[in-house]
């Protein structure tokens, strides 16, 4: 099968992601609980582009891979590459989760949640400048 340069597969998780963004404002939620799902969402959803960078070999969407590189590297390679993408991000996000429930049972702030998710979605993201295609 031919390696082919597409983007709708990007645009359709940004519009999805959007919508659930929206859909969640919707729900009956305390006022700062909203802080705590917002952020989990954010890490539950660059959690699902990886698996969908992964599962399509897309590996160009990432910064500083170019359609060429990825196409020249082999199907294999990409695999291997956006697979430690899905790993950092996948475990970043259960982690996230665990986090934020086990806050929510000591009712501790959901300013914690904020921060620490937050530092820890941007180490995340750093974590992976580290991965050569």
């Amino acid at each position: 099968m031919e390696y082919k340069k597409s983007y709708w597969g990007l645009c359709f998780w940004l519009i999805a992601f959007l919508a659930v963004c929206f859909a969640v404002l919707l729900l009956p939620v305390p006022g700062m609980a909203m802080m705590r799902i917002t952020i989990n969402l954010c890490s539950v959803g660059m959690a699902i582009l990886a698996w969908m960078v992964y599962i399509n070999g897309y590996v160009y969407w990432y910064n500083g891979v170019s359609f060429e590189e990825a196409r020249d590297a082999g199907e294999e390679r990409r695999r291997q590459y956006a697979l430690k993408h899905v790993r950092v991000f996948g475990i970043f996000a259960v982690c996230g989760l665990l986090f934020s429930a086990l806050m929510q049972l000591l009712h501790i702030s959901e300013w914690v949640d904020f921060v620490v998710l937050t530092i820890g979605l941007i180490a995340a993201a750093i974590s992976t400048i580290r991965f050569k295609l």
